[in-house]
C-alpha cells in the first residue's frame, strides 16, 4: 500500500458516520497527535545510532547513548500504539485519556528523572492547547491547564532540580501569566475555529439544499424534455399512417374539373409540408437524444447549390419572383453530412419563398475568400429587431401576417443546430419591409479548393463500353440541363426543350440513354416515350421529375423505362442508375448477338411482353421469401438455362440479380416512404431473412442514408 494511502487511514480510525463532525475531527486530531510523536521517537532512535556510529569511528571505546531515554522513548511508544488501537475500536474517551497520561508522565519524567535542571518542564505549556483541542467543554482543558501549571513548579520547589537563587529569580505571577495567556489564546483560536466551523456547516447546509432543489429541477427539466421529445417522435410517428391513407386515396381521386384539381393538387402540396415538418421533428428529437449522427464526406460546393436553386426556381416563378444565383468561386468541395445540408438550405429557401412576396427578389449569393459564406437574401417583410436574436428558438415565431396561419417555428431551430453540429455558422441580418439576409459560414478547415471529387462508391469506367456514351436530355428548364450536364460530365450531351425537338434529335443520330422530364409543354415525357416505343430504336430511358404520385411511375414503367428518379435526387443516384442502365442494355445487344436460333425466335416481337410478365410475376411474389429463379421457369414453362439466356439477353441480367434489383428496389421505396418501418420489418416485406445483408446491398446501390444498423 502506498505511504500516502497508509497515513489516510490511520488518521482516519474510529471515524463515524453517526458521529457528529466535531467529534469526528477530534478523533482525527487525536490520531494525529500520536502518529506524529511516533514518528519523533522513531527520528530519535535514528538519530541515536547515527550519532553513535560517527562517535564509534572516532574513538571506539567512547559511548554516548543515554540508556534511561532510549527507554523512556521506547516505553512512550509502546504506550501510544494502544491509543490508535483504541480509536480505531471506537473507544475515544478512553483513548484520549490514555494519551493525555502519556504526555503528562512523559514530560514530568524528563524534567524530574532523566533530565532534571533543562527546563522540560516547560513542555507543560502545550498540553493546556493539546487539551483544548480533544474536548468540546472548555472545563476539562481549565482543569488539566491547573494540573499543569502545578506540574510544572514541582521542579522548582518540590525535588530541587535549580540553584536556589535560580528559584528566588523565579517568580509565580509571571509563570502564572504565562500559562493563562497561552490558554486564552489556544481557546480564542478554538471558539474562532468553531464560529467559522458553524458558519462554514451553515452554507454548506445552504449549498446542499441548493443543490439538491437544482438537481431535483435539473431531473423535472429532463423528465419534461424526455416527455417532450418522446410525446414527438410517438406523434410524428403515429401521424404517418393517416398521411399515407390520405395520400393513398388522394391519388386515387381522378378528377377532369379543373377545379377540384387543383384542390387535390393544394392538398398534396400541404401533405408533402406535413411530412417535412415530421421530418424536422424527428431529427430535432435526435439532436436532443444526442443520437444525430453526421455522415460528413467531401461534398463539390457548386453542383450542391444549382441543385437547389435548380429545384426551387418554378416554385419561385410561381409566385413570380426574381431567383438569383450569385456564384463566382473556384472549384471548391466542403466536409459535410451532404443530406442534412441539404435540409437546412431547403429550410432557409422555404423561408424566403414564403415571406417574400410576389414581385419580390431572392438570391443566394456565394462569397470565398478564406471562409465560404452562403447566403440567401430577399426583400421580403423582414425580422423586428426584437425578434431577430430569438428567430433560432425552438417553436418560435414572429407575429406577422404570414405566421398567423401558416408555420410550425422548428425549421430555423432545425437549421441552426445542424449547421453548428457541423462546426459551422449561421446568423441574421434583417430590415424590415426591405432585407433579410440568412449566412452560413464555413471555417477553411471545412474547405479544399480546386480538388477533383470522386466517390469511391461509383464506377464510370463502363465495363465493356468503349466510346464514350452519348445521353439526350429532355427538359424544359434550361438551369437543370446545364445542372444535369455538370454531372454526367464523363458523357457527351445532347439536350432538348421538350419531346418535339427531342425526337427530331433522336431521328438525326444515334444515342445511348435518353433522360427526360414528365411534364414539358409541346410533348410530355409520356407522349415523348411512347413516340419513342413506335420505332426500332432501342435505348435505356430513365424519366428525372417532380411528381411523386405512384400511378405516374407505375405507368412509365409498364411502358418500359429503365427506372423513374424524384426530384431531388442524389448525384450518386443518378449516376448509379445511368451506369447501370447502359451497362444493362450493353448486355443485352451482346448477349442477343450469342443467342442460338431457336432463343431469337421472335425476339423483338416478345421482348417487352416477357419483361412485362417477369417484372408482373416478381412483384407479386417479392414478400415471399422461398420465391426463386425456379418459380419463374415454371410459370413460363421454360428451363431455367434457357430462363437465364433469355433475361440475360432481353434485360441484361442473370434472374437471381433481377429479383434482387426488385428487392432493393421495393425495399428502397419503403425506406422512403415510410421512416417509422424498422430495418428488420422492411427486410420481412421484401422477402429477405438476412436484414444486415439487405441493408448492406442498399448501402453498395443507393449510398450512405441506407447504412445498416450497427
Amino acid at each position: 500500500m502506498e505511504f500516502k494511502k497508509l497515513y489516510s487511514v490511520w488518521v482516519s480510525y474510529g471515524l463515524s458516520s453517526k458521529f457528529e463532525n466535531e467529534k469526528n475531527k477530534r478523533i482525527k486530531i487525536l490520531n494525529g497527535y500520536a502518529i506524529i510523536w511516533l514518528h519523533l521517537i522513531l527520528f530519535f532512535f535514528v538519530a541515536t545510532l547515527i550519532t553513535q556510529g560517527f562517535s564509534l569511528l572516532n574513538d571506539q571505546s567512547k559511548t554516548i547513548i543515554n540508556y534511561t531515554d532510549l527507554i523512556a522513548q521506547g516505553v512512550t511508544a509502546l504506550f501510544l500504539f494502544p491509543v490508535l488501537h483504541l480509536n480505531k475500536n471506537y473507544h475515544f474517551g478512553v483513548a484520549r485519556a490514555l494519551f493525555l497520561s502519556i504526555a503528562f508522565i512523559n514530560v514530568f519524567a524528563y524534567a524530574i528523572f532523566i533530565f532534571p535542571g533543562n527546563f522540560t518542564e516547560y513542555y507543560f505549556l502545550i498540553h493546556g492547547g493539546l487539551s483544548l483541542s480533544l474536548f468540546k467543554r472548555n472545563v476539562y482543558p481549565f482543569i488539566l491547564m491547573v494540573i499543569s501549571f502545578c506540574l510544572f513548579l514541582t521542579p522548582y520547589y518540590f525535588f530541587d532540580a535549580y540553584s536556589e537563587d535560580y528559584i528566588e529569580r523565579l517568580l509565580l505571577s509571571p509563570a502564572l501569566r504565562l500559562f493563562i495567556s497561552l490558554y486564552l489564546l489556544f481557546n480564542y483560536f478554538k471558539r474562532l475555529n468553531h464560529r467559522n466551523e458553524k458558519l462554514l456547516s451553515l452554507e454548506k447546509d445552504k449549498v446542499l439544499s441548493d443543490k439538491i432543489i437544482l438537481q431535483k429541477q435539473e431531473s423535472e427539466l429532463r423528465k419534461l424534455n424526455d416527455f417532450k421529445s418522446h410525446f414527438f417522435v410517438n406523434f410524428s410517428h403515429e401521424i404517418r399512417t393517416p398521411i399515407t391513407l390520405i395520400k393513398g386515396y388522394t391519388s386515387r381521386i381522378e378528377s377532369k374539373d379543373a377545379e377540384n384539381q387543383k384542390k387535390l393538387n393544394i392538398v398534396n402540396e400541404q401533405i408533402s409540408n406535413i411530412e417535412s415538418i415530421l421530418n424536422n421533428i424527428l431529427d430535432l428529437s435526435k439532436i436532443d437524444a444526442n443520437e444525430l449522427r453526421l455522415e460528413k464526406t467531401q461534398v463539390d460546393l457548386e453542383p450542391l447549390i444549382k441543385k437547389h436553386y435548380i429545384n426551387f426556381i418554378e416554385l419561385f416563378n410561381k409566385k413570380n419572383i426574381d431567383f438569383k444565383l450569385n456564384i463566382d468561386i473556384p472549384k471548391l468541395s466542403i466536409f459535410c453530412d451532404e443530406e442534412f445540408i441539404s435540409k437546412s438550405l431547403n429550410n432557409l429557401l422555404s423561408n424566403a419563398l414564403k415571406f417574400t412576396p410576389k414581385n419580390g427578389n431572392v438570391t443566394i449569393k456565394i462569397k470565398y475568400n478564406t471562409d465560404l459564406s452562403i447566403s440567401i437574401i430577399d426583400n421580403g417583410i423582414g425580422v423586428p429587431k426584437e425578434d431577430l436574436i430569438k428567430i433560432f428558438d425552438r417553436f418560435y415565431q414572429s407575429k406577422n401576417e404570414v405566421n398567423i396561419s401558416q408555420g410550425s417555428g422548428i425549421g430555423l431551430a432545425f437549421t441552426k443546430n445542424i449547421i453548428e453540429a457541423h462546426g459551422f455558422y449561421i446568423d441574421a441580418e434583417s430590415t424590415p419591409n426591405t432585407s433579410t439576409q440568412f449566412t452560413i459560414r464555413i471555417p477553411e478547415q471545412f474547405i479544399t479548393e480546386e480538388i477533383e471529387f470522386v466517390n469511391s462508391k461509383i464506377d464510370l469506367s463502363l465495363n465493356g463500353i468503349k466510346n464514350k456514351p452519348t445521353i439526350l436530355i429532355v427538359d424544359d428548364y434550361k438551369q437543370l440541363r446545364d445542372y444535369l450536364k455538370d454531372v454526367l460530365n464523363d458523357y457527351h450531351i445532347l439536350e432538348a426543350e421538350n419531346g418535339v425537338e427531342a425526337l427530331k434529335i433522336i431521328q438525326s443520330q444515334p444515342i445511348d440513354l435518353l433522360i427526360t422530364d414528365y411534364m414539358m409543354p409541346k410533348m410530355d415525357g409520356n407522349e415523348l416515350i411512347k413516340n419513342i416505343k413506335k420505332t426500332n430504336l432501342k435505348f435505356p430511358i430513365i424519366i428525372l421529375t417532380a411528381r411523386i404520385d405512384e400511378s405516374v411511375k407505375l405507368k412509365m414503367l409498364r411502358i418500359g423505362v429503365d427506372d423513374y428518379l424524384i426530384k431531388p435526387f442524389l448525384e450518386e443516384e443518378l449516376l448509379l442508375t445511368v451506369k447501370k442502365s447502359l451497362e444493362a442494355h450493353h448486355a443485352i445487344i451482346e448477349e442477343k448477338d450469342n443467342l442460338p436460333n431457336h432463343d431469337i425466335i421472335d425476339f423483338e416481337n416478345q421482348n417487352s411482353d416477357f419483361s412485362t410478365k417477369i417484372a408482373q410475376k416478381i412483384n407479386d411474389n417479392i414478400a415471399s421469401s422461398d420465391f426463386g429463379v425456379q418459380d419463374i421457369a415454371d410459370y413460363f414453362e421454360i428451363s431455367k438455362s434457357t430462363l437465364n439466356r433469355r433475361v440475360k439477353a432481353i434485360l441484361g441480367q442473370t434472374t437471381q440479380q433481377l429479383i434482387l434489383q426488385a428487392r432493393l428496389e421495393k425495399a428502397r421505396d419503403l425506406y422512403l416512404q415510410n421512416s417509422q418501418m424498422t430495418q428488420k420489418e422492411i427486410a420481412k416485406r421484401v422477402g429477405m431473412s438476412n436484414t444486415s445483408y439487405l441493408f448492406k446491398k442498399l448501402y453498395e446501390t443507393y449510398g450512405k442514408q441506407y447504412k445498416p444498423n450497427d
